[in-house]
């Protein structure tokens, strides 16, 4: 395929990001946003340079220029879009999560399965330089054996009128919106250890910890578990944080170290040798905004034929959503549409 015309679902800020980075993708072709408000679209179609705009999502699902759907829209709707989208025979790039259940997910890739459409789960963070390359360390054994990983992404949101992350019918919470990037830091890092596949690391004695907020969603959670001989503490929240204090992956291996800070979209790595000391402060800055890395690699697998990508497979959003199905279930909180 030559160009590839993207179309966005949901006009906020995260599509906002996509927008701009689309325009540092060669062969992207800003083609269609659309969104419940035909004024949102077409102000946001005229900033970021779209083609069209569609004040209903049906009609930009229908529209038969469109090669690729990025879905932005809140959690609870992701299911939807992704099947009319994939059954209308489009690509798609859904945010995460890209469901809020494994069930709803499974009805999602057979679909994509049904009608030979790509689909990928937006998890940006694996297909940034930094994050790619602190993986690559550890798979090389830069570190020596992997032994421990920290991953804290902690940033207070304030709890407001129709505050998205607080609201259950809207699917809130902390895990699906923040935790899941620090579960999918420990697999990955696991993984890459081992030299086994993602959805090979399966927690063994996970414990948790979680304190809801007053709507019933929850606010903060403290994970660990182990694979084999090594050990993940993971803490992701909405109502605490403290700047980059709670926002660090870090990766200890038997002969050093490697930290990140804002470790879902960081640009740099810092690598400590086995006495703590510094040895490499590398820096990997983004062509834009994180957010093309991700979108090149969906033209290419689906320039390649493929339905999914391996970075990020079909198998890691399954074994994300079922982990995190398991960890709701634990503490309690199950949504309306799950009733």
């Amino acid at each position: 395929m030559g160009k590839f015309n993207w179309g966005i679902i949901g006009c906020g800020t995260i599509a906002e990001q996509m927008a701009k980075a689309l325009r540092h993708v060669e062969n992207a072709v800003l083609y269609a946003a659309a969104s419940r408000s035909t004024a949102k679209a077409e102000n946001f179609a005229k900033t970021f340079g779209f083609a069209k705009h569609y004040g209903d999502y049906d009609s930009l699902l229908n529209d038969e220029n469109v090669n690729v759907i990025y879905i932005a829209t809140p959690h609870i709707n992701h299911v939807q879009f992704a099947l009319q989208a994939l059954n209308a025979g489009k690509s798609v790039l859904c945010e995460k999560p890209a469901c809020i259940n494994q069930t709803e997910l499974e009805k999602v890739l057979a679909a994509a399965k049904a009608n030979n459409c790509f689909f990928m789960e937006a998890m940006w963070m694996k297909f940034q330089p930094a994050f790619a390359k602190a993986m690559q360390y550890i798979n090389s054994g830069k570190i020596g054996k992997l032994q421990a990983v920290y991953a804290d992404i902690c940033c207070p949101m304030e709890q407001k009128p129709g505050s998205r992350l607080y609201e259950p019918d809207l699917a809130g919470g902390a895990l699906l919106d923040l935790g899941i990037y620090s579960l999918t830091a420990a697999f990955s890092s696991i993984s890459s250890a081992k030299n086994i596949e993602f959805s090979k690391a399966e927690p063994q004695n996970m414990v948790s910890v979680c304190q809801k907020t007053n709507t019933g969603v929850d606010g903060f959670e403290l994970i660990s578990f182990k694979y084999e001989d090594c050990s993940a503490v993971l803490t992701s929240g909405m109502i605490c944080g403290c700047g980059s204090v709670t926002r660090q992956a870090k990766f200890i291996g038997s002969n050093g170290s490697i930290v990140l800070n804002n470790f879902w979209y960081g640009e740099s790595l810092k690598l400590y040798d086995a006495a703590g000391k510094l040895a490499a402060d590398e820096a990997l800055p983004f062509d834009c905004n994180g957010y093309e890395y991700e979108a090149r690699a969906v033209q290419k697998c689906i320039n390649e034929g493929l339905l999914e990508c391996k970075t990020h497979s079909w198998q890691d959003s399954l074994f994300l959503c079922r982990t995190m199905d398991t960890l709701r279930k634990e503490w309690g909180v199950v949504y309306p549409t799950e009733v």
